[in-house]
């Protein structure tokens, strides 16, 4: 009997702690603006409430639904009654504010863009000059020691002095006097003849040959062939290299390029190492 009435005691004090359960539900509903909603379940025992502990384990399961998730919480609360306290405003959803943004009507004008010219640098190519050796510059070709080459540089040389007198060659009376005195050089240069002179037209071995050239021709030739001459040493090969040195000379160039005669004759001839040339001038 008694392990009945024990059995019996347990029996009893379960039902007594099944009915002094407490129920408590609060239900928070939705406030119709996308919150969530909040179930609650509390279960004391009083067995345990009627004790001297401050505070009583309650298990709290607390279901949020939401549209994207459902989440459970357990969490340890004091033995007090716990009253689900409502969401403040600062849970609620917050409200957004539209901005309208107006574009404009009127049409932008492309702004007319300014173009900077850059000034365009110096060429900065430096040029070499490359020294080249000078060059003499090329003379024309010299003209020979001949008849015809000689009546064109003396008419050269009068029309650049202003001489409109032209000259020619003369006959063959003035050439042998050019022959005769060609030779003469030989053992007298000048206008000297020398004593006794070999070829003589005035003498003839008969009489004292005339020492002066000029009186010499006169009195033999006539007047004609007596206007003057030209003796020199060393004569050139060129007419031009004869006209240079005829230059240097004033008393021979006046003679020569200034004066009226029109005729001449020339000779050369080779003694004492050099070359002699004789000019003899005329006038008819």
């Amino acid at each position: 009997m008694k392990i009945e009435k024990v059995g019996t005691k347990r029996i009893i004090a379960g039902l007594i702690m099944l009915l002094a359960l407490v129920f408590s539900v609060s239900c928070t509903k939705n406030n119709g603006k996308g919150g969530a909603t909040t179930t609650t379940y509390s279960i004391m025992s009083i067995a345990q409430a009627q004790t001297t502990m401050p505070t009583t384990t309650l298990m709290t399961i607390a279901t949020a639904t939401s549209r994207s998730s459902r989440k459970t919480t357990i969490q340890t609360l004091p033995s007090r009654r716990m009253t689900t306290t409502p969401k403040t405003s600062s849970e609620t959803s917050i409200p957004t504010t539209t901005t309208k943004v107006t574009t404009p009507t009127h049409s932008i004008k492309p702004t007319t863009k300014t173009t900077i010219k850059k000034p365009i640098p110096k060429s900065t190519t430096t040029t070499k000059s490359v020294h080249k050796p000078a060059t003499k510059p090329t003379s024309p070709q010299k003209r020979a020691l001949t008849r015809t080459n000689l009546v064109a540089i003396i008419n050269e040389e009068r029309a650049r002095a202003g001489n409109a007198v032209k000259v020619y060659y003369g006959d063959m009376i003035l050439q042998k006097i050019s022959d005769v005195r060609a030779k003469e050089q030989i053992r007298l240069f000048g206008a000297t003849r020398p004593i006794p002179c070999s070829g003589c037209d005035y003498c003839h071995g008969s009489k004292q040959c005339i020492t002066n050239e000029t009186q010499w021709i006169k009195e033999t030739y006539g007047v004609k062939y007596a206007h003057g001459s030209y003796a020199g040493k060393d004569a050139t090969a060129t007419v031009d290299d004869f006209m240079a040195r005829i230059r240097q000379n004033s008393a021979v160039y006046n003679l020569m390029i200034k004066g009226s005669w029109n005729r001449f004759t020339f000779s050369t001839s080779e003694g004492n190492g050099t070359t002699y040339l004789y000019l003899s001038y005329g006038k008819w």
